[in-house]
Protein backbone atom coordinates (compact mmCIF):
# COMPACT_ATOMS: atom_id res chain seq x y z
CA UNK A 1 0.00 0.00 0.00
CA UNK A 2 2.95 2.35 0.34
CA UNK A 3 2.28 3.13 3.97
CA UNK A 4 5.36 4.65 5.55
CA UNK A 5 6.27 5.29 9.14
CA UNK A 6 4.30 6.94 11.86
CA UNK A 7 4.02 10.65 11.10
CA UNK A 8 2.39 11.75 14.39
CA UNK A 9 -0.35 11.02 16.83
CA UNK A 10 -2.68 13.49 18.51
CA UNK A 11 -4.20 13.20 21.96
CA UNK A 12 -6.44 15.40 24.06
CA UNK A 13 -5.06 14.72 27.54
CA UNK A 14 -7.08 15.31 30.69
CA UNK A 15 -4.20 17.48 31.98
CA UNK A 16 -2.45 19.28 29.14
CA UNK A 17 0.47 20.71 31.16
CA UNK A 18 1.29 17.53 33.08
CA UNK A 19 1.17 15.51 29.88
CA UNK A 20 3.51 17.96 28.12
CA UNK A 21 5.87 17.81 31.10
CA UNK A 22 5.88 13.99 30.98
CA UNK A 23 6.74 13.82 27.30
CA UNK A 24 9.42 16.53 27.61
CA UNK A 25 10.95 15.88 31.04
CA UNK A 26 10.68 12.09 31.20
CA UNK A 27 10.82 11.01 27.55
CA UNK A 28 13.02 13.85 26.28
CA UNK A 29 10.82 15.26 23.52
CA UNK A 30 11.16 18.96 22.75
CA UNK A 31 8.32 21.47 22.75
CA UNK A 32 8.48 23.21 19.36
CA UNK A 33 6.73 25.25 16.70
CA UNK A 34 2.99 24.78 16.29
CA UNK A 35 0.61 26.49 13.85
CA UNK A 36 -1.59 29.23 15.33
CA UNK A 37 -4.56 26.98 16.01
CA UNK A 38 -7.62 28.30 17.83
CA UNK A 39 -7.23 25.99 20.83
CA UNK A 40 -4.38 25.43 23.31
CA UNK A 41 -1.86 22.70 22.75
CA UNK A 42 1.71 21.65 22.02
CA UNK A 43 3.63 19.96 19.25
CA UNK A 44 6.38 17.83 20.73
CA UNK A 45 9.36 16.96 18.58
CA UNK A 46 11.55 13.88 18.42
CA UNK A 47 14.54 14.09 16.11
CA UNK A 48 13.22 17.23 14.47
CA UNK A 49 9.77 15.78 13.72
CA UNK A 50 6.56 16.85 15.49
CA UNK A 51 5.70 13.32 16.60
CA UNK A 52 3.22 14.02 19.42
CA UNK A 53 0.47 16.63 19.10
CA UNK A 54 -1.27 17.54 22.35
CA UNK A 55 -4.63 19.31 22.12
CA UNK A 56 -6.28 21.38 24.79
CA UNK A 57 -10.02 21.70 24.97
CA UNK A 58 -11.65 22.80 21.73
CA UNK A 59 -14.90 24.72 21.73
CA UNK A 60 -17.53 24.03 19.07
CA UNK A 61 -18.30 27.03 16.88
CA UNK A 62 -20.62 27.70 13.98
CA UNK A 63 -19.87 25.46 11.02
CA UNK A 64 -17.20 23.45 12.84
CA UNK A 65 -17.84 19.99 14.27
CA UNK A 66 -15.66 19.04 17.24
CA UNK A 67 -15.43 15.25 17.37
CA UNK A 68 -15.22 13.21 20.54
CA UNK A 69 -15.84 15.96 23.07
CA UNK A 70 -18.70 14.10 24.72
CA UNK A 71 -16.52 11.15 25.78
CA UNK A 72 -13.86 11.88 28.41
CA UNK A 73 -11.47 9.59 30.21
CA UNK A 74 -10.62 11.01 33.61
CA UNK A 75 -7.19 9.44 34.01
CA UNK A 76 -5.65 9.68 30.56
CA UNK A 77 -7.62 11.77 28.12
CA UNK A 78 -8.62 10.86 24.59
CA UNK A 79 -6.76 9.67 21.48
CA UNK A 80 -7.81 11.93 18.59
CA UNK A 81 -5.98 10.35 15.66
CA UNK A 82 -2.84 8.64 14.40
CA UNK A 83 -1.27 9.73 11.11
CA UNK A 84 1.02 7.67 8.91
CA UNK A 85 3.05 8.88 5.96
CA UNK A 86 2.13 7.33 2.62
CA UNK A 87 4.27 7.29 -0.50
CA UNK A 88 1.93 5.48 -2.89
CA UNK A 89 -1.33 7.34 -3.54
CA UNK A 90 -2.53 4.73 -6.04
CA UNK A 91 -1.86 1.92 -3.56
CA UNK A 92 -3.77 3.75 -0.81
CA UNK A 93 -6.63 4.42 -3.21
CA UNK A 94 -6.88 0.75 -4.25
CA UNK A 95 -6.72 -0.56 -0.71
CA UNK A 96 -8.99 1.93 1.05
CA UNK A 97 -11.35 3.33 -1.56
CA UNK A 98 -11.03 2.62 -5.27
CA UNK A 99 -13.30 5.61 -5.96
CA UNK A 100 -11.01 7.98 -4.10
CA UNK A 101 -9.84 10.79 -6.35
CA UNK A 102 -6.94 13.11 -5.67
CA UNK A 103 -8.04 16.65 -6.45
CA UNK A 104 -4.50 17.93 -6.20
CA UNK A 105 -1.61 18.77 -3.91
CA UNK A 106 -1.53 22.23 -2.34
CA UNK A 107 1.83 23.70 -1.42
CA UNK A 108 1.26 25.88 1.63
CA UNK A 109 3.07 27.84 4.32
CA UNK A 110 6.06 28.43 2.07
CA UNK A 111 8.51 31.29 2.08
CA UNK A 112 9.33 31.70 -1.60
CA UNK A 113 12.33 33.86 -0.70
CA UNK A 114 14.26 30.76 0.41
CA UNK A 115 16.11 28.32 -1.81
CA UNK A 116 14.85 25.45 0.34
CA UNK A 117 11.19 26.28 -0.35
CA UNK A 118 11.82 26.60 -4.08
CA UNK A 119 13.72 23.27 -4.08
CA UNK A 120 10.91 21.48 -2.23
CA UNK A 121 8.29 22.84 -4.64
CA UNK A 122 10.44 21.79 -7.61
CA UNK A 123 10.81 18.28 -6.19
CA UNK A 124 7.06 18.02 -5.57
CA UNK A 125 6.29 19.12 -9.12
CA UNK A 126 8.85 16.69 -10.54
CA UNK A 127 7.46 13.77 -8.50
CA UNK A 128 3.71 14.53 -8.71
CA UNK A 129 3.63 16.61 -11.93
CA UNK A 130 0.18 17.98 -12.75
CA UNK A 131 -1.20 16.86 -9.38
CA UNK A 132 0.54 19.85 -7.76
CA UNK A 133 -1.49 23.04 -8.04
CA UNK A 134 0.30 25.95 -9.72
CA UNK A 135 -0.85 28.36 -7.01
CA UNK A 136 0.89 28.23 -3.65
CA UNK A 137 -0.17 29.53 -0.26
CA UNK A 138 2.69 31.69 0.92
CA UNK A 139 3.61 32.01 4.58
CA UNK A 140 1.59 34.96 5.80
CA UNK A 141 1.10 36.54 9.23
CA UNK A 142 -2.40 37.75 8.35
CA UNK A 143 -3.52 34.19 7.55
CA UNK A 144 -2.39 33.14 11.04
CA UNK A 145 -4.20 36.11 12.59
CA UNK A 146 -7.39 35.25 10.68
CA UNK A 147 -7.34 31.75 12.18
CA UNK A 148 -7.02 33.26 15.65
CA UNK A 149 -10.08 35.43 15.00
CA UNK A 150 -11.94 32.43 13.52
CA UNK A 151 -12.44 34.10 10.16
CA UNK A 152 -11.41 33.12 6.65
CA UNK A 153 -8.57 35.28 5.34
CA UNK A 154 -10.82 36.45 2.51
CA UNK A 155 -13.07 38.06 5.15
CA UNK A 156 -10.41 39.06 7.68
CA UNK A 157 -8.27 40.95 5.15
CA UNK A 158 -9.57 40.48 1.60
CA UNK A 159 -6.78 42.62 0.06
CA UNK A 160 -3.93 40.65 1.65
CA UNK A 161 -1.56 38.45 -0.31
CA UNK A 162 -2.89 35.48 1.70
CA UNK A 163 -6.43 36.16 0.47
CA UNK A 164 -5.11 36.50 -3.09
CA UNK A 165 -3.32 33.14 -2.77
CA UNK A 166 -6.49 31.40 -1.61
CA UNK A 167 -8.62 33.02 -4.32
CA UNK A 168 -6.12 31.91 -6.98
CA UNK A 169 -6.14 28.37 -5.57
CA UNK A 170 -9.97 28.33 -5.52
CA UNK A 171 -10.08 29.42 -9.17
CA UNK A 172 -7.60 26.72 -10.15
CA UNK A 173 -9.54 24.09 -8.15
CA UNK A 174 -12.84 25.08 -9.81
CA UNK A 175 -11.21 24.91 -13.26
CA UNK A 176 -9.87 21.40 -12.55
CA UNK A 177 -13.28 20.21 -11.37
CA UNK A 178 -15.00 21.78 -14.38
CA UNK A 179 -12.47 20.21 -16.80
CA UNK A 180 -12.79 16.82 -15.10
CA UNK A 181 -16.59 16.96 -15.25
CA UNK A 182 -16.53 17.90 -18.93
CA UNK A 183 -14.17 15.02 -19.76
CA UNK A 184 -16.44 12.56 -17.93
CA UNK A 185 -19.45 13.87 -19.84
CA UNK A 186 -17.57 13.60 -23.14
CA UNK A 187 -17.29 17.35 -23.78
CA UNK A 188 -13.53 17.61 -23.80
Amino acid sequence: MGLGGLQHYTIEPSDLERTKDFYCDVLGLENGDRPPLDFPGYWLYSGGTATVHLMGTRKPREGIVVRGTEKKYEDTGRLDHIAFAADDVDGVRKRLNSGLALAGIVVCQVDLRTNHARDVISALRKRFQEDVYAGVIRENTLVAEAVGFQKPITVYDPRSSGAADYRKLAEEFEARIRDSTQRKEGHG
